[in-house]
């Protein structure tokens, strides 16, 4: 299992300037995924990711669903053709967050309209009582997770999105550091989020490598 791609209602020349490359309106992550952007649109969502799509080993057939709200199209695999470099550095994907309410309502959700979501095997909480869970995911360093930080959250929405790069301190030079938050530790390694005010909006975090 894997994400095919994810779509974002941003204008393409957003994400350039950032220094990401972007041929036909789409960014290819690695071997991750494909970011597609869209735009803003006049009675349309105007900013964020409007949809993700996860590709399943024997889907035949196409189907779109809306668990908790997001949108989700079911395919099946498509691996990215090998793009061109980042300026930016940006290589691969970390993972994808999916913000719910309820996490345990989100896996249920999941699991009733997808059943290849079938238990997560990371499912725990953390020593805030957090409640998190996580499928791993084809060519991403984890995969996809569901976390509830707010009760009051309303709808499912995929509000992060941590990719890797290849020396942080060169990507916060190439992006600017006045569009970047101020660097952070995140599990054992730096961390930078880049500010949605610059018209790239899918809570972008920017993480250095493994060590």
């Amino acid at each position: 299992m894997r994400i095919n791609e994810i779509t974002v209602a941003d204008h393409p020349d957003a994400w350039q300037a950032a220094g990401f490359t972007v041929e036909d309106d789409r960014v290819t992550i690695g071997r991750s995924f494909v970011i597609r952007l869209t735009g803003r649109t006049e009675n349309g969502p105007q900013s964020g990711v409007v949809s993700w799509t996860v590709g399943i080993e024997g889907r035949t057939e196409d189907a779109w669903l809306s668990p908790g709200g997001l949108d989700l199209r079911v395919a099946a695999p498509a691996v990215p053709a090998q793009g061109n470099a980042h300026e930016n550095g940006v290589v691969t994907c970390m993972k994808a967050v999916i913000l719910t309410s309820n996490t345990q309502k989100s896996i249920d959700r999941l699991h009733a309209e997808v059943p290849e979501f079938s238990k997560p095997p990371i499912d725990g909480h953390d020593e805030k009582g957090i409640h998190y869970a996580i499928w791993p995911l084809e060519d991403t360093e984890v995969g996809l997770e569901v976390v509830s930080l707010n009760p009051d959250q309303g709808d499912d929405a995929m509000l992060a999105i941590f990719l890797v790069v290849d020396n942080l301190n060169a990507t916060i030079k190439r992006i600017g550091e006045n569009d970047v938050t101020p660097i952070e530790v995140y599990g054992g390694r730096k961390m930078v989020r880049i500010k949605p005010r610059i018209g790239v909006t899918p809570g972008i975090c920017l993480i250095a490598p493994p060590k």
